[in-house]
């Protein structure tokens, strides 16, 4: 299992006094906590009632639907492709994405105007100019980073609106109206704005090169963290970020520990929950591993006073941390069929890869995917320690889309039919694992797997979410290079490529 198990069972300690007093009492709530996973218990299906995040209002659909608050997308109109990657399933509720960004204040540049310099007529252009390691702020190296690091659901739709988006001025323009806004005494709103704060700052801390304050952009993550900022992952990281590099203040270890396990503390929780199935607002990797590594690194300082009791905490959990690996080892061969589903699900995806790949010319690429995908689907012994199959050599999503964009702007008239057929092939995929990850988690509500079982095949959990964000950015990549989106809104007609009668 990931180290993030391992380092969540240790919050319990970290989140209690920073002196040793009551260490036995959290050593023994880690015990309970790791015995609870390792017998499957523990770990509740997903609130069908929704979060309550539902901000602004009408974003959030929850209504009476079946498990996972994902009912409401079937019957029998058939044309639900538009439904199932509109209302994305996240912190217990169904997200409607088109919702939020509709009820957000309209566009104003002018108001950037005090917070980046330049030519605000220009500023759209610049927005859209790729930023690399050399020309990006030195605080931040990618805003894809932040992706789902956010308290509310809705808030990351809108942070993933902005990255895809190419009218980005003008969607910035409405985050900082909304990180302006008075939220008054309504949770759902602070929480909103909360992470319209954070989003706007990150935003500025990263474009700095081309213009925009970095003051600014420090006071709006400042003041993300004076209501609750347990909850403010971005914010409370970089703080601690500047404390500990002493970024235009004096280098503070202990202030920069202070601020930065917050955040640990956060990301380990979010890891969780992703890992119990509890949430689809999965991070992103690269920072996870970012707010992991830096806040170790800070705790290992030699100067670091409190260097010798985190040591300890980390050898009390060794053993922990081995047993939890086992438990996940051992839920993965539990329930046969979920493995199935996953093989199956790896080789659709695979051959809607290839065919966009050829689509856009990628013809050496496409024949290498190939081969792998029909040496998968030939392959009867693929255990996780001996197999190199797709769970191990499948292509990241980001890095077929830089290989099928890259190849976009000279397909000819029988490329496009190509590259329109492969879209329809993803957007039935979806559909698909949409009915059947409805019919998994009714399967943890009436006990017959555990929600540790299903998690233990995470790529099954996040199918739709991550295809559903490939067809948005393909058609908008589309109608950058003025051709026509892909006629797939009225796509439901289950194709039961994936079959949910594979026996146990």
């Amino acid at each position: 299992m990931r180290f993030s198990i391992f380092a969540s069972c240790a919050l319990l300690f970290f989140m209690s006094s920073h002196a040793h007093a009551g260490l036995f009492d959290d050593l023994q709530k880690m015990q309970n906590q790791m015995q609870q996973l390792q017998q499957g218990g523990g770990l509740q299906a997903p609130n069908v009632g929704g979060s309550g995040l539902n901000l602004p209002s009408g974003a959030m659909s929850t209504g009476q639907t079946s498990a996972a608050g994902m009912g409401n997308c079937g019957g029998s109109d058939k044309k639900k492709l538009e439904c199932v990657c509109r209302s994305t399933f996240l912190e217990g509720g169904q997200v409607n994405k088109q919702a939020v960004i509709d009820r957000l204040p309209k566009a104003n540049l002018a108001l950037l105007g005090g917070d980046i310099s330049g030519n605000l007529k220009d500023l759209n252009n610049n927005l859209l100019r790729p930023l690399d390691l050399t020309t990006s702020s030195d605080d931040v190296a990618s805003l894809a980073w932040y992706k789902n690091a956010f308290e509310t659901p809705e808030f990351a739709a809108v942070f993933a609106h902005f990255l895809r988006t190419t009218e980005k001025a003008e969607t910035l323009s409405q985050i900082k109206q909304v990180a302006d806004g008075n939220a008054g005494f309504d949770s759902k709103k602070k929480a909103f704005k909360r992470d319209a704060q954070q989003a706007y700052g990150i935003i500025l801390m990263y474009y700095q090169k081309i213009g925009a304050n970095a003051s600014a952009a420090l006071n709006y993550l400042k003041d993300a963290v004076k209501g609750d900022a347990s909850r403010a992952f971005i914010a409370t990281y970089q703080l601690g970020h500047r404390a500990y590099k002493g970024i235009e203040e004096s280098r503070d270890l202990t202030k920069a520990a202070t601020w930065m396990l917050k955040s640990y503390q956060s990301v380990e929780a979010r890891e969780l929950a992703t890992e119990r199935a509890q949430t689809m607002l999965r991070l992103n990797p690269a920072f996870s591993a970012l707010v992991r590594q830096e806040f170790t690194s800070l705790v290992t300082e030699p100067d670091y006073k409190r260097r010798a009791q985190y040591a300890e905490l980390a050898q009390l959990a060794s053993q922990m941390r081995v047993d939890l690996e086992k438990s996940v080892r051992d839920a993965k061969g539990q329930v046969p069929s979920l493995a199935n589903i996953e093989r199956a699900y790896l080789v659709r995806l695979g051959e809607v890869h290839v065919g966009l790949l050829k689509a856009t010319g990628n013809a050496i690429k496409a024949t290498a995917l190939e081969e792998r995908v029909l040496k998968f689907k030939q392959d009867r012994d693929w255990s996780d320690q001996d197999s190199k199959d797709l769970r191990v050599s499948m292509p990241g999503t980001d890095q077929i889309m830089n290989e099928v964009t890259g190849g976009m702007s000279e397909m000819s008239v029988k490329q496009d039919e190509e590259f329109n057929n492969s879209i329809k092939d993803l957007a039935l995929l979806v559909t698909d694992m949409d009915r059947i990850k409805m019919s998994l988690i009714n399967r943890v509500s009436s006990g017959e797997i555990t929600m540790m079982q299903l998690a233990a095949h995470p790529r099954v959990l996040q199918s739709v979410t991550d295809n559903c964000e490939m067809l948005d950015a393909l058609n908008g990549e589309l109608k950058k290079k003025g051709k026509p989106a892909a006629p797939i809104n009225d796509i439901g007609q289950d194709s039961e490529s994936i079959s949910l009668t594979i026996p146990n």
